[in-house]
């Protein structure tokens, strides 16, 4: 399967959820008490659906307000990860969140390029400081804009941000490596403008090296990387 054909099948079943009330925890979703290897199926079910309703549960539009950001949208999609399911021990037909988040961000980060005040050029360590996470790795992409990946709590995150004058297409992806497999999860292909953040989500608890990459989309169905952040995390 092509990392296009990938990234369509991933929304696949994708379901829109509103921002919850400012009374629920903010950040990644952590409800704790994940199972032993040798757990019953049973067991790893119950779990894995409250990891997906701690996802629900979470407000994602204070954990955007808490880096200067706008929550512009969020999408979580329950997916089965077969690499990630053997990693714990769990059923291969386990269904996991992923959470994939729009944001703005040009407030927050908003610098000059080439003497015009209309554009601008995150540096990754602006980036680093808005996104907010510990144990981030970001790098500046081919284009104006970054790209990050971090942990937070049980969840590998990543974080494109962009801040060039016209608007561009692309997708992100997360692989358990320096390099690009294995691959665990690919947003939506969408579109950004000045100041556009998207950042996915996906489950992966043991310490390992990630990578995070940003394809750009050149036409006719074709991507190119636009930039790789890779950290142990």
């Amino acid at each position: 399967m092509t990392a296009v054909a990938a990234a369509a099948a991933l929304l696949a079943g994708a379901v829109m959820v509103a921002p919850a009330s400012a009374d629920v925890q903010v950040l990644e979703p952590e409800v704790g008490g994940q199972p032993a290897a040798d757990a019953t199926d049973a067991q790893w079910y119950a779990w894995a659906e409250a990891e997906r309703d701690a996802a629900r549960a979470t407000d994602w539009a204070a954990d955007a307000a808490q880096r200067g950001c706008t929550l512009l949208s969020v999408e979580i999609t329950d997916t089965t990860m077969p690499d990630v399911a053997a990693q714990l021990g769990a059923p291969t037909d386990v269904l996991l969140p992923v959470v994939d988040r729009q944001e703005t961000c040009a407030a927050a980060t908003r610098t000059t390029f080439g003497g015009s005040a209309t554009q601008g050029l995150a540096s990754a360590e602006a980036h680093t400081k808005q996104f907010g996470a510990t144990a981030a790795d970001c790098t500046t992409t081919s284009g104006p804009g970054s790209i990050c990946v971090s942990r937070s709590g049980n969840y590998v995150v990543s974080s494109f941000a962009y801040y060039g004058s016209g608007n561009i297409s692309g997708y992100i992806s997360i692989y358990k490596s320096c390099g690009t497999s294995p691959r665990l999860v690919s947003s939506g292909a969408a579109s950004y403008s000045y100041g556009t953040q998207r950042s996915v989500s996906v489950y992966s608890a043991a310490a390992s090296n990630y990578s995070a990459r940003f394809w750009r989309h050149v036409g006719l169905g074709h991507y190119t990387n636009w930039g790789t952040a890779c950290g142990y995390l």
